[in-house]
């Protein structure tokens, strides 16, 4: 759990800090949003119907 926390805050950093020299596929990129926010939005659903032992 915290591990995948981490992956996606350094996935979030690597793709902030990308130039934006190259144009940006708009869909792709709405889509890779959606998915990684409703995977982040599950993940915090499962951590509070779990008990906290990791």
């Amino acid at each position: 759990m915290r591990f995948s926390l981490v992956f996606i805050a350094s996935r979030r950093t690597f793709s902030a800090s990308r130039p934006t020299s190259r144009p940006a596929k708009p869909a792709v990129l709405q889509r890779a949003l959606a998915a990684r926010t409703s995977r982040m939005f599950v993940n915090s659903r499962r951590a509070a119907s779990m008990p906290a032992h990791t």
